[in-house]
């Protein structure tokens, strides 16, 4: 789960400007510049500066289980997948358990984007170790807790999931991670169950989400993925441990102003590896569905 506090900036703001999208809530000051990667004309459509290039990612295509429900209403869950695994990473290579890139040392996670709150949480998974014969055997309680607990010890910070691996990587050897690992299978299963979890839970926060433009939806299922509990709408009711929430851009995504709520929408950069393009990934959905709106 990742969070931060940040103030708001109006669309107006934008016109003929440069956004840093880096600099988005990092420091406590959302700053435009003249020498930034992207560009709003005075519609908020985004315009991208040729001549900085933006390198793209290789979309990852999943096999998915044959049991997997629908995930978004009139969108193909390979889609769906496609974009979630672009940005958490394939959970069947990131079967084996590592910290997130949260600040404050994370919190255990497997599958690519499972979050294990508690020992009790991994033991309820089937997870294996080397069987000492070159093949592997179900892991029992006990070393499943020992390797929960060394990888909850770990205290670096902004960590990528690969450098966790025990096999190949010297981080993980250095702190004498076990080579627990989850099905590849059940690693993808799990996955999935958290991503239709995921959208159940949007469903609740907004009435009329299966009704969003396409873009916004997606935008919105990979914050509430990505940032669990903390994607909220504020207030007293809520433990502070999750934040001051994200009243703005909720109010923003009920009146479907996805222009402003792509304003809103900037995650916190400091300390996590890869957001600021990822921010910038949502920001272009969020002002891609001002357009799918446009046209209906």
């Amino acid at each position: 789960p990742r969070h931060h506090d940040r103030p708001a900036f109006s669309s107006s703001a934008l016109t003929g400007r440069k956004l840093d999208i880096g600099l988005l809530g990092s420091a406590g000051n959302d700053r435009l510049t003249d020498s930034s990667p992207v560009e709003f004309d005075a519609t908020g459509r985004m315009i991208r500066d040729k001549t900085i290039p933006v390198p793209k990612r290789k979309p990852v295509v999943p096999e998915l289980s044959s049991s997997l429900s629908q995930i978004l209403k009139r969108i193909d869950n390979k889609k769906v997948m496609t974009e979630i695994i672009r940005e958490e990473g394939d959970p069947k290579k990131y079967n084996y358990m590592f910290k997130d890139t949260a600040r404050g040392g994370g919190k255990v996670t497997v599958a690519g984007g499972v979050l294990l709150n508690s020992v009790e949480d991994a033991k309820e998974l089937p997870f294996t170790v080397p069987d000492g014969r070159g093949g592997r055997r179900r892991a029992t309680p006990e070393e499943i807790e020992r390797a929960y607990r060394k990888v909850e010890a770990v205290q670096a910070t902004n960590v990528p999931a690969a450098r966790f691996n025990p096999k190949t990587e010297e981080f993980a050897q250095t702190h004498d991670l076990d080579d627990l690992r989850l099905p590849a299978d059940i690693a993808l299963r799990e996955f999935e169950k958290r991503v239709v979890s995921s959208a159940k839970e949007l469903r609740r926060k907004f009435p009329g989400f299966d009704d969003f433009p396409e873009s916004a939806q997606h935008a919105l299922l990979d914050m509430e993925f990505n940032m669990g509990s903390r994607f909220h709408e504020g207030g007293e009711d809520k433990p502070k441990e999750l934040g001051r929430g994200w009243p703005e851009l909720f109010k923003a995504v009920r009146k479907q102003d996805w222009i402003r709520v792509a304003n809103q929408s900037s995650r916190l950069t400091e300390g996590h590896a890869g957001m600021a393009d990822r921010n910038r990934r949502t920001m272009e959905k969020f002002l891609e569905a001002a357009k799918e709106a446009q046209k209906r």
